[in-house]
């Protein structure tokens, strides 16, 4: 099968992790890269300029270069992520050239949190699409009550551990704190301000919390674990904070799978799909609130090698023979476009 499909030149993007798996299913996988993947101009300060001043300009070429990739390669599907870049008018144009176009969010088409969550042509686009694929079953159920003729499918998040990769820190010397990795919001800030005002020990992994290190209240700030660096952390960890963003709320995220894959162990919100994939206890552990997540962070940090250590080992084994991996994903996927290239 040979697809057109979203791309990026930053490591650890979700687009990567299917590109990969696809091409070692015998995908031919032509890369899309959006606005944000290109630059204008070599100075990296001028195209920063671009981006807040004229954002409409790359958002053109990325639609012209969408176009004519399409024109070039006929494609048997266009498979897009997300798509902030990308006009409905587009879309039309492709769908008037004949292509069929498939489309995975990562977050929430109605509903933006922040800047990079959604825009408008986000949500406009939703029907234009011959498939649409979300996480989340309670979001797949709002698009249909929108858009009840667009054929809408769940394909859940993974992790991309192999059994190599997990052999290489599975020998990690524990860190006795807790952890989090991710980017900041308010209630992110909020919630680990607490955790360690409580007097739980956290360190804190992300881009853009330098400049709310007086609000954590003494939790140690690193650079982003990004890439390879991503698993060791996950796994070093006693404690492996998932928090949700308000999108996930009743589902899971991307933490969901790789805090699990890592043998971490994931001290996550309580919700129907987080139950379904992993067992509450034995495999990860759950919270409903703030001081149930303080009282089972003091309890983690608390409780005997052996007993955390049989907890790393059931997270791994469940990941490992379940079908969270996105290889096993991407198959799901495949099956999916194919079918909607055929029809």
């Amino acid at each position: 099968m040979r697809l057109l499909m979203s791309a990026s030149r930053q490591s650890g993007r979700l687009t990567e992790s299917y590109a990969r798996a696809l091409t070692r299913l015998g995908c031919e996988v032509i890369p899309h890269y959006g606005a944000a993947e290109t630059r204008l101009v070599a100075h990296a300060g001028a195209d920063k300029i671009i981006n807040r001043t004229a954002p409409a300009l790359k958002r053109r070429g990325s639609n012209n270069r969408l176009l004519a990739q399409a024109r070039k390669h006929r494609p048997d599907l266009i498979w897009l992520f997300k798509g902030m870049d990308i006009q409905p008018r587009t879309l039309r144009q492709l769908r008037e050239d004949g292509h069929k176009i498939a489309c995975l969010n990562a977050d929430h088409p109605f509903e933006h949190y922040a800047r990079g969550a959604g825009n408008r042509s986000v949500a406009d686009a939703v029907a234009l699409y011959d498939v649409y694929l979300t996480y989340s079953a309670r979001i797949a159920g709002e698009i249909k009550a929108r858009h009840a003729r667009l054929r809408t499918e769940i394909l859940p998040f993974g992790h991309e551990l192999d059994d190599a990769g997990f052999a290489n820190i599975a020998g990690m010397k524990e860190v006795q704190r807790a952890c989090f990795v991710g980017t900041p919001d308010a209630a992110r800030v909020r919630t680990l301000r607490a955790l360690s005002g409580a007097g739980v020990p956290v360190d804190v992994y992300g881009h853009g919390w330098a400049r709310h290190w007086r609000a954590l209240g003494g939790a140690r700030i690193f650079p982003a674990a990004e890439g390879e660096d991503l698993y060791p952390v996950l796994r070093a960890y006693r404690v492996q904070l998932n928090l949700f963003r308000p999108h996930n709320v009743g589902a899971h995220n991307m933490r969901s799978f790789e805090v699990p894959a890592a043998g971490g162990v994931m001290l996550a919100p309580a919700s129907p799909e987080h139950e379904r994939f992993f067992e509450d206890g034995g495999e990860a552990i759950y919270f409903s609130g703030e001081r149930d997540m303080i009282g089972k962070a003091k309890a983690l940090l608390a409780k005997g090698v052996w007993e955390i250590q049989r907890l790393r080992n059931r997270a791994r084994r469940r990941s490992a023979v379940s079908g969270y991996h996105y290889r096993d994903r991407a198959r799901a996927a495949l099956a999916i476009l194919s079918d909607v290239a055929a029809g």
